[in-house]
């Protein structure tokens, strides 16, 4: 229940009928009195009026990021089930950071808890040829598609085989680039390609709406993929730079895997 406002003048009591009236008319009075204050000054009303919009476009981009990123469901198979996996900084200087090769594969081996686990790191690559360019792309593991649940639309994704040897040779082409370099040609798998002053195999093509989601590829179009072979590292458990999706098995909670 609603209680009438009472005048400070001692009228007594306001009904709501008298209370929306006279609100109104001073947001009336308000108006009218900015409304001349604009046309005195058409300087200020020019310079208002453009931040008014500004405000408006970057609230409107905003919702736009925060949908993308909150509300609209993530582009994979029950994406319900995955899951981003994080350490503790030991010297509580952050919440979280990306696992260490120690980590990931102390994970890998020993969690019952995920169907698939990957991890990726993201880079810039330089692409030779007639047109040499630089794009973003990331190496990655394996597990990592499979984790994310799509398949490439050509070809296939990493196995164990492409790790062996001293350095990795196999490529994995966005759709865009495709297009860009092999003309849409699906002839292109098996044929190689010049990153990084290295000869590449391409193995796969992913679809044109594929997006690797996460919390370190957001607003980033990669382009190419390489797969990831972890050696032992010099820099131990702190070398943390490897971020990582786990496909949960059915029925394994985020916080079952966590306490685990």
């Amino acid at each position: 229940m609603i209680k009438p406002e009472t005048t400070g003048a001692g009228t007594g009591r306001v009904g709501p009928a008298g209370y929306v009236t006279r609100h109104l008319s001073l947001v009336v009075q308000d108006l009218r009195v900015a409304a001349r204050t604009l046309r005195k000054h058409p300087g200020f009303t020019v310079v208002a009026a453009g931040l008014l919009a500004v405000g408006i476009a970057a609230t409107a981009s905003l919702f736009m990021v925060i949908k993308g990123l909150l509300l609209d469901p993530l582009p994979y198979p029950e994406p319900d089930r995955l899951a981003q996996v994080w350490t503790k900084d030991v010297d509580a200087v952050l919440d979280y950071l990306p696992l260490s090769t120690p980590d990931f594969q102390d994970l890998k081996e020993r969690t019952s808890s995920f169907e698939a686990f990957g991890a990726f790191s993201v880079r810039r690559f330089n692409l030779g040829g007639d047109r040499p360019e630089s794009v973003e792309g990331a190496m990655c593991t394996p597990g990592l598609l499979n984790a994310l649940g799509v398949r490439p639309q050509l070809g296939r994704w990493f196995t164990e085989e492409d790790l062996a040897g001293d350095e990795t040779a196999a490529v994995i082409l966005s759709h865009a680039l495709w297009k860009q370099r092999c003309q849409s040609n699906p002839g292109c798998i098996g044929r190689s390609i010049r990153i990084d002053g290295r000869e590449h195999t391409i193995v796969g093509v992913m679809p044109p709406d594929f997006q690797m989601l996460s919390s370190w590829t957001r607003n980033r179009k990669l382009s190419v993929w390489t797969a990831l072979a972890l050696k032992d590292d010099p820099g131990g458990r702190r070398n943390h730079w490897l971020a990582s999706i786990a496909r949960l098995k059915p029925g394994v909670s985020a916080n079952q895997a966590g306490a685990q």
